[in-house]
């Protein structure tokens, strides 16, 4: 099985090898994999999956005793990397990611950080019509 380790002899991140691993086996996968990889060029994949470095993501601190959630608004890629590397305070019960206009570095970032099942974003780009 993949691994989401990072080895020297390949040069791409760790959810990308893991995910390319998988796509020989899967191969419902290779859309995914081919998105992660550069294999796409940006007009033919679906339209809210950019290449942009540039990121649209909020993340919503709910608790119980605050009526609102705290929100972040994240523009960047690397201010991702930082809130899904921040420590959860205790009186915070669910964080959310909402995520517009997916990109391959956010799936990576996600995947990555939460070991999230590339189907997740396979199902995601196959149900808004993503697949060139």
């Amino acid at each position: 099985m993949a691994s989401l380790n990072q080895t020297s002899s390949d040069p791409l991140p760790p959810f990308t090898q893991y995910v390319k691993a998988l796509s020989s086996s899967y191969p419902e996968l290779k859309h995914l994999s081919r998105l992660l990889t550069g294999q796409y060029p940006p007009s033919t994949t679906c339209l809210t999956w950019t290449t942009s470095s540039n990121v649209d993501v909020f993340v919503l601190d709910i608790t119980s005793s605050q009526e609102k959630p705290y929100i972040e608004h994240i523009r960047n890629i690397e201010g991702l990397k930082r809130a899904v590397d921040r420590e959860i305070p205790t009186d915070v019960s669910l964080r959310l990611f909402l995520v517009e206009d997916m990109s391959a570095s956010v799936v990576e970032v996600l995947g990555a950080a939460f070991g999230c099942y590339p189907h997740l974003f396979e199902n995601h780009m196959r149900t808004i019509g993503g697949h060139p």
